[in-house]
């Protein structure tokens, strides 16, 4: 996919999603300040070990810019767990692009249902699934309100999945 984004300094220009590597995921996590945790390829490539995955990444000319990494939970349902838009780049409908694309490959891989999870100190996060057409399906409360992670799920029909 190709997408047009328009920079700060007004000029347009296109960036493409493509399936990608640990390293280019790696390159874009070591640039996101929300990950609290370090991410290494060993985790990640961990995490999705024996599972069906995708691993999609955005790019800008030569320079990977954001993510979305997801995998199978069983036959019907896939998790979309992390990912991430570097700073630079944000507002440009990356990570919306990401979204879409992750949703038509699990449908064309026949999955019925993506499950995501984010927290109350993600706005823009929770407000772009909301208007993707995720519904919340569970809160779990943590010690802040503004840490309490929040649990989304959208089922897709099985008259749009191909046979």
């Amino acid at each position: 996919m190709i997408g047009t984004v328009g920079l700060e300094s007004g000029v347009q220009s296109n960036y493409r999603i493509t399936h990608g590597s640990w390293d280019e995921a790696m390159q874009v996590i070591s640039q996101l300040p929300e990950f609290e945790r370090d991410y290494s390829v060993e985790v990640l490539a961990q995490r999705v070990a024996n599972r069906e995955y995708l691993l999609l990444i955005a790019w800008y000319g030569e320079r990977p810019v954001a993510f979305k990494l997801g995998y199978a939970l069983d036959d019907e349902r896939f998790y979309s767990w992390l990912g991430g838009v570097i700073p630079a780049y944000r507002e440009l409908g990356i990570g919306t692009d990401l979204l879409v694309q992750q949703e038509a490959w699990i449908l064309g891989q026949g999955y019925g249902v993506l499950e995501v999870k984010s927290r109350n100190c993600f706005p823009k996060m929770l407000r772009l699934l909301l208007k993707q057409g995720y519904l919340i399906s569970h809160v779990e409360p943590q010690g802040q309100v503004d840490q309490h992670i929040i649990y989304f799920s959208k089922t897709f029909s099985r008259l749009w999945q191909s046979t």
